[in-house]
């Protein structure tokens, strides 16, 4: 072909929320545990690819995965519990992943590539304010993450005149708090 070209777009996003809950002011009497857990995981993947091969060849790649979504294990304010135990937690996990790739040839080619993972929103564990908790034994309030973003560009340009560009970026992981009162 005398030109030709060729581009892609992919984007993956999940900004869903996921709660446990004791609502406020709830009375609850138990002989046995008590526990109130909010569980996420997410694995996001996306991958996109454009070839293009002509006298004058140009190609370009956009790739994006977001999570970014909180996850709350929550007692509310002025609840009453008597337990041998509470546990309150909130877990998020996964994978953010984003990766892109873009190859021209031809005697004059170009080609742009880019692709960016996000990872965020918040991971709390709570027992709120007022709240009368009576335990026997354990009380736990724990709220924890364990996830990873990567992005990566892959590409290539070939003739006698090219030009390329391009850039790859992930973001941190979710923010984790768990709190008692005052949240």
């Amino acid at each position: 072909a005398l030109a030709s070209g060729a581009a892609a777009y992919a984007s993956i996003t999940d900004n869903s929320n996921n709660s446990a809950y004791i609502s406020d002011g709830v009375h609850i009497q138990s002989a046995g545990n008590v526990g109130v857990t909010a569980k996420t995981t997410r694995n996001l993947s996306a991958t996109t690819g454009a070839l293009s091969v002509g006298s004058i060849a140009a190609g370009a790649v956009i790739t994006r995965t977001s999570a970014t979504g909180n996850t709350k294990g929550t007692i509310g304010n002025n609840a009453n519990i008597t337990a041998a135990g509470l546990n309150v937690s909130a877990d998020d996990n996964g994978t953010v992943s984003s990766t892109g790739k873009a190859i021209s040839a031809g005697i004059g080619s170009g080609q742009y590539n880019q692709s960016k993972a996000d990872l965020g929103g918040t991971v709390t564990a709570s027992i709120g304010n007022s709240a009368n908790i009576h335990v026997a034994n354990n009380l736990s309030v724990a709220a924890s993450g364990e996830s990873d973003s990567s992005a990566t560009v892959n590409g290539g340009n070939y003739g006698g005149v090219t030009v390329g560009g391009g850039g790859k970026e992930a973001n941190p992981p979710p923010t984790d708090l768990a709190t008692i009162g005052n949240k």
